[in-house]
């Protein structure tokens, strides 16, 4: 299949608040409040840019799906 553009997440610890916030291991984050990024650069200006609660659109498989930061 066709490799998802974005930020792979490697390894997220049980219990942690990214684990608390829906976040898995081999999660792609493919974009921030709809700006799509494609690579942890792009991933933290965008972050830093964010002012109020942040949407993380991320691949899981075949899935979409959809995480709120507070």
């Amino acid at each position: 299949g066709s490799k998802a553009r974005g930020v792979r997440v490697t390894d997220v610890a049980r219990g942690s608040v990214a684990w608390q916030l829906g976040l898995r291991a081999r999660d792609i984050i493919v974009a921030v409040n709809r700006a799509e990024v494609s690579d942890f650069k792009e991933f933290t200006e965008a972050l830093k840019e964010s002012s109020h609660a942040t949407v993380l659109a991320v691949k899981r498989g075949d899935e979409d799906v959809r995480i709120v930061l507070p």
